[in-house]
């Protein structure tokens, strides 16, 4: 029997790539190559040349799909490796073509995330632990012990990012639709399992906040009459990617409104549903006091 790349047999490759696009839906090769690296606990080169074997072996057993495009971008819809060069691929599992990259992670923590169809090239779900992050708005959150960032290419812009609990029987779709009767089509709507965060009910408490995006500057923040209201508190500039990196996912040491901020105390500001806030980035936004989410450019 062959010696296979990095002393990984090829059934081991098979199912971490399976797992990898199930996870993490559609990834272009490189990614792919990270992220099976990493669960195989081994350098990405090692395997590169094998993966590509492997995702022709899937594809050919139509258990993954693949898409196809020219440098600049464009698709291409009639894609045959011996006619077109210097192209780049993406792969997903059959049936995802619609997910956003990264959307199961977040299930995983019972967090539900619906796009609008026209924004969903433009939103992914990132390891935080990459050192690397893609250029855009960066949300980051932490959903029982398990930290999560979401990134929003420029190209979104103009975007609504809608937070509120996750609903039982709600589902993407329905609170897609429902939202964006509401928002408009450049939704985000993000749905996390926290007691303190408001459910959707009806159109005058529809959730617990939203937050309209123009640029990379500032943003609009909207309390929907939530039970437990809504704070945000302004971060410096120079320290906001160091308390993302160093200090966002530990467990909080108060749940009072003078929270500490690298040794000083730092009064939060309520926004209330009559009177929506602008404010620059980086912030801190707080849906009640048991949930937050940084925001700042990447």
């Amino acid at each position: 029997m062959p010696k296979q790349p990095g002393g990984i047999s090829k059934f081991q490759r098979m199912e971490a790539l399976r797992a990898v696009l199930v996870r993490w839906g559609k990834l272009n090769k490189q990614q792919i190559d990270d992220h099976v690296a990493k669960a195989l606990g081994c350098d990405a080169p090692e395997i590169s040349r094998a993966l590509y074997r492997d995702l022709e072996e899937l594809e050919n057993l139509t258990q993954i799909k693949s898409t196809h495009f020219t440098r600049d971008g464009q698709e291409i819809t009639d894609y045959d490796p011996a006619k077109h060069k210097n192209t780049y691929g993406e792969w997903f599992i059959a049936g995802g073509e619609t997910f956003v990259q990264g959307e199961m992670r977040l299930a995983e923590s019972g967090i539900k995330l619906a796009v609008s169809p026209r924004l969903r090239k433009l939103v992914s779900v990132i390891e935080m632990a990459s050192s690397k992050k893609p250029e855009g708005i960066g949300i980051y959150f932490e959903s029982g012990t398990v930290a999560h960032g979401l990134v929003i290419k420029p190209e979104a812009f103009p975007f609504v990012l809608w937070l509120s609990r996750c609903g039982k029987r709600d589902s993407s779709e329905k609170l897609l639709s429902a939202g964006e009767a509401q928002f408009g089509h450049r939704l985000v709507c993000l749905q996390i399992p926290c007691a303190s965060v408001s459910s959707v009910k009806n159109v005058r408490e529809s959730g617990h906040l939203s937050l309209t995006f123009k640029d990379f500057l500032s943003l609009t923040i909207q309390d929907c009459n939530s039970k437990n209201g809504t704070y945000y508190r302004l971060l410096d500039k120079d320290r906001g990617n160091v308390l993302v990196e160093n200090a966002l996912f530990k467990k909080k040491a108060t749940t009072t409104h003078q929270l500490s901020l690298d040794g000083k105390q730092h009064e939060l500001s309520r926004v209330k549903p009559e009177n929506p806030a602008k404010v620059n980035l980086p912030v801190k936004i707080f849906a009640s006091l048991d949930f937050s989410l940084y925001i700042l450019k990447n």
